[in-house]
């Protein structure tokens, strides 16, 4: 039982300190002249990301590969859900019809290496360089 409160605890330190990351994003963007997309794609996805990155370098260490690879795919569906939803969620614009060229590219980018790891899944290679591989 004492995990399940550790998960929940966790789970409302990051909802809670995602309201924070997003107003001080926002504040980055506008104080560095960068934009809302990069600092978003960045440091927010970066921040956003520490989670995530220390449960799959954790479950890998712990040789549960599976899990690391599911939380990876995981994430993504999640995020694109998110995106789906934020749409009609909004009152004064629809999220999709304001995208701009340079998040096109920042998406793009995403897809490409979702794509390759969805590719290292699948694939039989497993070779490494360095002692570091492509595939999960």
């Amino acid at each position: 039982m004492n995990d399940w409160w550790v998960f929940l605890g966790a789970a409302a330190v990051i909802v809670l300190a995602g309201s924070w990351l997003s107003r001080d994003g926002d504040a980055i963007a506008e104080r560095s002249g960068l934009g809302s997309a990069w600092i978003g794609a960045v440091l927010v996805a970066g921040a956003t990301s520490l989670p995530e990155l220390c449960t799959d370098w954790q479950a890998v260490k712990q040789g549960h590969r599976a899990l690391a690879v599911g939380d990876l795919f995981g994430s993504c569906m999640a995020n694109v859900l998110l995106i789906g939803l934020a749409d009609p969620c909004t009152r004064d614009v629809e999220v999709l019809n304001r995208v701009r060229a340079n998040q096109v590219l920042v998406a793009s980018i995403g897809i490409a290496m979702l794509v390759l790891a969805i590719l290292g899944s699948l694939s039989p290679l497993r070779g490494t360089l360095l002692g570091i591989g492509w595939a999960p």
